[in-house]
C-alpha cells in the first residue's frame, strides 16, 4: 500500500530536511531545475528513472520511499565504495552476521 502524498512532495521534504534548494538537486542530478520543479509542484504525475534514482542516491534513501511504497528511508543495499570499508571488512561482517543468525537458530 501506498505512503499519502507523491513522490514530488517526499523529494521536497528531503530538500528541505537537508537544506538544499531544488536548484543545487536538479544540478547535482543532471536535471533541468523546472523539470524538477514541476515533479515538486505536482504538475507531472510521473517521475522518470533518472530522477528517481539520481534523488534517492543524492539523499541516500531508497527508491521505494520516494515512491511512497515504504516510511523506511534508510537503503538495504550499499556499494562497498559508499561505505569506505574495504571488501576484507565487509565479507567480516557478513560472515559475523552469518554467524550470529546461525547460533539463533540452534537456540
Amino acid at each position: 500500500m501506498a505512503l499519502p502524498g507523491t513522490p514530488g512532495q517526499r523529494i521536497s521534504d528531503l530538500c528541505n530536511g537537508y537544506h538544499i534548494s531544488q536548484k543545487e538537486l536538479a544540478e547535482k542530478i543532471g536535471v533541468s531545475a523546472s523539470q524538477l520543479s514541476r515533479i515538486v509542484g505536482s504538475e507531472m504525475k510521473t517521475v522518470s528513472s533518472d530522477i528517481l534514482m539520481g534523488a534517492a542516491k543524492e539523499f541516500k534513501v531508497s527508491t521505494n520511499y520516494i515512491l511512497g511504497f515504504s516510511t523506511v528511508s534508510v537503503r538495504k543495499s550499499y556499494d562497498i565504495s559508499e561505505l569506505g570499508l574495504s571488501e576484507g571488512a565487509v565479507k567480516g561482517l557478513v560472515q559475523s552476521e552469518k554467524n550470529s543468525l546461525q547460533e539463533l537458530d540452534k537456540e
